[in-house]
């Protein structure tokens, strides 16, 4: 009880940003929810040597209970510190291809993709939002999602909505309405010291599901 009461208060701190449209009475669509990496999988190191791969799925599982909490069905890529290859060791390439199966598994299903930036310039900072391809329907998600966060004043710079490079395989052949979240930069200071705070990871997870509810209510 008391986690849902910190949820539900953390809703009323934006009330022009965070909105129900609509009862429980209807079934609520699919949300896939990416955690990306994984296992000794870690991702970007940043700052003080932190993994990605724990801001992922620390986020990631804040936005999962905050679906629930609103009535979806939620699926995860993963749930604990591990990559999804089903193997000891690591294989990426099994690692994506078993992400890409959830989403063939459910092709009506929003896929949302959860990760932390990284540069070598210390001073490149912000949040990001990367489309998939093979949806048009994966834009306007992303420009949901850049708006909402926009209107939250939350990210130290707002960073241009951008197709997912061709080298993001997982981007490039899923065809669900799909987005990579690039949450800001482990390696910029500013960046790193909002997403270690697990408050900001949890505004975060209320921007991204705000978003993503506006988009399933304004597109079938």
């Amino acid at each position: 009880m008391r986690k849902i009461l910190c949820l539900l208060s953390l809703f009323l701190f934006s009330s022009h940003i965070f909105t129900f449209n609509e009862t429980f009475t209807e079934p609520k669509p699919i949300v896939i929810i990416d955690a990306g990496h994984g296992g000794t999988d870690g991702g970007a190191t940043g700052l003080y040597n932190a993994s990605e791969k724990h801001f992922n799925l620390s986020t990631a599982l804040k936005l999962r209970d905050i679906f629930l909490l609103a009535g979806y069905d939620v699926k995860m890529t993963r749930t604990t510190d591990d990559d999804t290859d089903g193997h000891d060791g690591f294989n990426k390439t099994e690692d994506i291809y078993n992400r890409e199966a959830l989403g063939k598994e459910y092709p009506n299903a929003v896929f949302l993709s959860i990760h932390m930036n990284f540069s070598p310039a210390s001073r490149d900072k912000g949040f990001q939002v990367f489309y998939g391809i093979k949806n048009e329907q994966s834009k306007i998600l992303a420009e949901k999602i850049h708006e909402k966060m926009t209107e939250s004043s939350l990210a130290t710079r707002m960073r241009e909505v951008k197709a997912t490079p061709n080298t993001v395989y997982l981007m490039k052949h899923l065809e669900n309405p799909s987005v990579l979240i690039e949450c800001g930069f482990l390696g910029n200071k500013e960046d790193f010291e909002l997403l270690s705070d697990e408050k900001y990871r949890q505004k975060l997870a209320l921007i991204f599901f705000a978003a993503t509810e506006k988009f399933l209510s304004e597109n079938d």
